[in-house]
């Protein structure tokens, strides 16, 4: 997964499935390197079925990454089980009406029930326009060609599939997994038939790099989906003063109001918010955010990031002991730092939460939702 997410092809895409995602052995979740523009889906941990059950559940076997490029308020995500998740967001074509599109991530673990859960969600939503993909572990000679044995799992996918009007949108015979001399087709796509018209492509990138022996599948439609609105602000720390202060002596005039009745005291007023609004555009430029800036991240972390490149670059060039001992030295400080930064900015807003009350935690689980999209929502 780890060049997989890191290829800039496959980060253009507005939604990536994941089929057994790598594990992280320390925390419950995922690699996840492209923090900056995809939003990490992960099923929450498992419980066990039955008290006395001494092994733990297996772990999720799907993951998504969403595109901080989409609409958070126009997406969610519902796990139905470890093994599937439903991801629903709004999408138009042509610029016709807004509808949802329900999109199915699944890894069918041998001896679950992944199937008839997709069964019973399709029902569900008998009207929706469905994608279903995943890791089927089924085979049958309409995807793998010809000669392929089908076994019961395929059929009981085609049933489905069948029953719902979705189409197969996989090249047929074209391998998606295979390990030394072994090949088959077993990771598949299927879509409803109203979206056939608007497939693109569906096919395997053989020129993106994934180290697994499961092949990538891109899978393109002609939609369109929310995109998310960013809203411009200025970047008042960059504010020339002293040009704001002379803009506003030279476009403000103050005149006696004593006798004036409301009218005039009003355009006395739009006048002076006039000319303060055109003084700020003149002295203060607009921000340029980044996707990596942090507001806790202040001069000081900046400066200690600054001075460990300066000590590297001079151990770089001159290989000497004593620069590679300043530069390990400057550079554990730095980590110190930024880590006492980033900590005590966190604390503050905890204890701001809490002292606001309800009202505070309203803010920030809202906060959270227009950040994160509805993340494990029920919906229909």
């Amino acid at each position: 997964m780890a060049t997989f997410l890191r290829d800039e092809k496959v980060l253009a895409a507005d939604v990536i499935a994941v089929q057994e995602p790598w594990k992280n052995q320390l925390q419950h979740t995922s690699h996840q390197p492209a923090t900056a523009s995809f939003q990490l889906l992960y099923p929450t941990k498992g419980v066990r079925q039955e008290q006395n059950q001494e092994s733990d559940p297996p772990p999720p076997g799907v993951c998504l990454f969403v595109s901080k490029k989409l609409d958070p308020s126009t997406w969610s995500c519902q796990l139905i089980s470890q093994d599937y998740q439903l991801l629903k967001l709004r999408k138009t074509y042509r610029d016709s009406d807004w509808t949802d599109l329900f999109i199915h991530n699944i890894y069918n673990r041998p001896g679950s029930d992944t199937l008839e859960r997709l069964r019973c969600e399709l029902a569900r939503r008998p009207h929706g326009e469905h994608v279903v993909l995943g890791d089927m572990n089924a085979h049958h000679s309409l995807w793998g060609g010809v000669g392929t044995k089908a076994d019961t799992e395929a059929e009981k996918l085609l049933e489905i599939t069948n029953e719902w009007g979705l189409e197969l949108a996989n090249e047929e015979g074209k391998p998606t997994w295979t390990r030394n001399d072994q090949a088959s087709v077993i990771d598949l796509t299927f879509v409803s038939s109203s979206l056939v018209d608007r497939l693109i492509q569906c096919e395997r990138p053989d020129d993106v790099e994934h180290s697994s022996d499961h092949f990538p599948i891109r899978t393109a439609l002609d939609i369109k989906t929310p995109a998310a609105s960013q809203q411009m602000r200025r970047n008042w720390n960059a504010t020339d003063n002293k040009k704001l202060v002379q803009k506003i002596e030279e476009n403000v005039q103050v005149k006696d109001l004593s006798q004036a009745d409301t009218q005039q005291i009003e355009a006395q007023y739009q006048e002076l918010l006039e000319s303060v609004q055109s003084s700020i555009e003149d002295s203060t430029p607009w921000a340029k955010p980044s996707t990596w800036s942090n507001s806790d991240f202040d001069d000081e972390c900046k400066a200690a990031v600054k001075e460990v490149r300066r000590l590297r670059r001079r151990h770089t060039k001159t290989q000497d002991p004593f620069d590679w001992m300043c530069y390990s030295i400057a550079r554990n400080r730095k980590a110190r730092l930024i880590k006492k930064k980033l900590s005590r900015a966190h604390r503050r807003r905890v204890q701001q939460v809490i002292e606001d009350g309800p009202q505070g935690m309203w803010r920030l689980a809202k906060w959270q939702i227009a950040r994160t999209g509805v993340n494990n929502s029920n919906f229909e």
